[in-house]
């Protein structure tokens, strides 16, 4: 077989099979790390969404415990007024506007307009806005008594809307309708308006005989009669001078305010099924969960006449709803996957107390990982795309080698097959493969070329295998896991922007020194990178063993620190520091800081702040620069303390705005009921989601101390 023959199919060989191969490989790997990845994200999405759902539902279900005690406050105050109203002589001066007042060709009150809360669900199911006066009430009396008859009650609860307006403003968005109804035959309704049917009888009402029957204050939920809606309603009897039972007075909720303060990601709102619940008779281990809010219920109300048929919380995994209720009673929130009518979903339960509501949020699980399906796709369409890419260069790499083989054989097949064995010992991890061709063409300069990628490879390599190891030698230096201290909660993290940093923390036990405390060291280090961590190591070195030898003086060991930092580091290194010494038995604090930003304490006692800091210049610059240590500061319990890098305030979002000092204070006062790696999460979470994304520029180290 002639030399053309064989170089043309040696090349299309050489150029053809490696790229395929590579190309089939590489389109196997992005599958496997597409699918990986995806597989991955999956369950991050996932442990996200339950930690998300678990924060979100426990607290939502401490909003509604007092948003209930708010609303039975205001209902007693109600029936308290109307009371004192009835057992009170009627004025001569009462205003009173009928039913047919607010009617077409009625009388209405002069501040009659249409309202921003209250909507008639006509019988198409369109939401038409009620004309209402806040300024008066509406009275209603039943059909086949006279208004004459009733004139001095009616004129006795006449300054009712002044108490009604009271407790509306106290509860917002919580009062939809806000009324009174007397055994001797009318209804007053606050905000005033129309549309109340002729057949109309509070008295035969569900509200009115369960607080009639009960005597005291009762919920229930029920088609509202003049808007056509379903609320939750909260009534209770009162009585008249005589003590017997004279009526009722109540508050209709509607169920858009019960989830007000309710906040899901804008990506669930759409599908997410919100509802409030309560434990079906004494709450037993195996009890069911009655259904009080439900967006079906809506089409229900407009017939005000028929009894609402409430739901119960079902699933296909009836076991597991029983664990996860069961859960919520024993810890206050619980999250499961399970179906939801069909749905695989993942569901959050609210503290489940017996016998008082507890918000149920249920999310479809392909909502919570669509992100990361789509990422899949996206990644496995670019690899067939890249794939298609590749067959057509492989293709193209093929003419150009077989038309080269034919006209340059000779010339070409010595320094190819030269060029194929370096490259091969290269690839094998030879860096000192070289090739000799002196052809004086562009084979040639390949061959170049390609003797220098050998060194260049060799430093690559060695500066990447540096990295990796002063990555793994700095994360040894810092605490792996935070000290047992008595009477105290401590947690501390540093996350790095590159592989190495300059921020450091530590934790300091004082007690082989004779000294029952504890040292807390944050430290920032200027610069970034392997200069930075080397810095951070030394200062760790130098600061430990003067720590240790001068524990009761705070300053003595930063001015150790500031010696050897100015004599053996060079002139633009230096760091700053904080640190403090806790005094365990006398749960106090003594600091010294060294150019660092203050320390943040909150009382739990009214919330109010303190910054714990000193004027002092960074360590490292001036060896005759002083130090002098700070305190006592007495922390009682639920007082916390945190200590943070600039890479926590100088974060910034897409826009470039700074994360800044207020809204950490406003994060940290949010957040300080929880345990000190709780505050660690919530911090680092509100600074995650400021930045949107933005890559962090500077490194962020926190340490978080809570009083028990």
């Amino acid at each position: 077989m002639r030399i053309r023959t064989k170089l043309f199919i040696l090349l299309m060989v050489a150029a053809l099979l490696p790229g395929t191969l590579i190309a089939l490989f590489h389109r196997s790997a992005m599958l496997q790390l597409g699918h990986g990845l995806a597989g991955g994200v999956r369950k991050a999405q996932t442990g996200s969404a339950t930690d998300l759902l678990r924060r979100t539902v426990f607290d939502y279900g401490t909003i509604i415990r007092r948003d209930r005690a708010a609303l039975e406050t205001a209902v007693r105050f109600q029936a308290r007024e109307v009371e004192r109203l009835l057992a009170s002589p009627p004025p001569a001066d009462a205003r009173v506007f009928l039913n047919d007042d607010y009617a077409d060709g009625g009388r209405p009150p002069a501040d009659v307009r249409r309202s921003e809360q209250h909507f008639r669900t006509d019988d198409a199911g369109a939401r038409v806005p009620i004309d209402v006066s806040y300024a008066e009430q509406v009275y209603f009396v039943v059909d086949g008594l006279s208004p004459r008859a009733l004139a001095d009650d009616m004129a006795r609860l006449s300054s009712m809307p002044e108490v009604y307006a009271f407790a509306r403003r106290s509860l917002g968005d919580l009062a939809y309708w806000q009324y009174t109804s007397l055994e001797a035959g009318f209804h007053t309704s606050y905000p005033g308006h129309g549309g109340y049917p002729a057949d109309y009888d509070p008295r035969t009402r569900e509200w009115y005989v369960r607080a009639r029957d009960h005597g005291d204050l009762t919920w229930l939920v029920m088609p509202e009669v003049s808007s056509r809606t379903v609320t939750q309603t909260v009534a209770m009897p009162v009585r008249g001078p005589d003590g017997r039972f004279a009526g009722v007075t109540a508050i209709d909720v509607p169920f858009g305010s019960l989830f007000h303060a309710l906040r899901l990601p804008a990506a669930w709102a759409a599908q997410a099924e919100t509802m409030l619940a309560v434990l079906d008779g004494a709450g037993g281990e195996d009890g069911r969960a009655q259904v009080l809010v439900h967006r079906d219920y809506e089409r229900q109300g407009r017939n005000w006449q028929t009894p609402l048929e409430l739901l119960y919380l079902e699933s296909d995994q009836p076991a597991r709803l029983q664990d996860m209720l069961r859960t919520s009673r024993e810890s206050g929130a619980a999250v499961a996957r399970m179906d939801y009518r069909g749905v695989d979903s993942l569901w959050a339960c609210g503290p489940a107390i017996p016998g008082r509501p507890f918000p149920v949020v249920v999310v479809p699980h392909d909502l919570i990982v669509a992100e990361a399906a789509q990422a899949e796709g996206v990644a496995l369409a670019r690899t067939d795309r890249a794939l298609w890419g590749a067959g057509l260069l492989l293709a193209g790499v093929g003419v150009l080698a077989g038309a080269i083989a034919l006209i340059a054989s000779r010339a070409i097949s010595g320094p190819i097959r030269q060029l194929a064995g370096a490259a091969e010992k290269l690839a094998e991890g030879d860096y000192d493969a070289s090739v000799a061709i002196g052809t004086g063409d562009e084979l040639q300069e390949l061959g170049e070329v390609f003797n220098s990628m050998g060194p260049r490879l060799r430093d690559y390599s060695k500066v990447k295998h540096s990295l990796e190891l002063a990555m793994q030698i700095q994360q040894n230096l810092l605490p792996r896991q935070a000290p047992q201290v008595e009477g105290f909660e401590v947690y501390g993290q540093t996350r790095y922007c590159d592989e190495t940093g300059g921020d450091y923390f530590d934790f300091i036990d004082l007690a082989p020194m004779g000294l029952k405390a504890l040292g807390l060291v944050v430290g920032d280090v200027s610069g970034h990178g392997i200069p930075a961590a080397l810095l951070m190591a030394s200062a760790r070195s130098v600061f430990r063993v003067h720590a240790g030898s001068s524990p009761r003086e705070p300053a003595a060991a930063i001015r150790a620190l500031n010696r050897s930092l100015v004599h053996d580091t060079m002139a633009e290194s230096f760091m700053t520091l904080f640190y403090a010494l806790v005094d365990i038995p006398e749960r106090t604090l003594h600091w010294t800081t060294a150019g660092h930003d203050p320390a943040i304490l909150i009382r739990r006692a009214g919330g109010r702040t303190e910054q714990l800091g000193s004027p002092a210049l960074p360590a490292g610059l001036f060896e005759e620069a002083d130090y002098t240590s700070s305190g006592p500061v007495r922390m009682e319990s639920g007082d916390v303390m945190i200590i943070g890098t600039d890479g926590i305030w100088e974060a910034r979002d897409p826009e470039d705005n700074l994360y800044g000092h207020e809204r950490l204070h406003a994060t940290l006062a949010a957040c300080r009921e929880a345990s000190a790696e709780g505050i660690f999460e919530a911090i680092m979470e509100s600074v995650t989601e400021f930045s949107a994304g933005r890559p962090a520029e500077d490194d962020i180290t926190l340490v978080v101390l809570k009083a028990l």
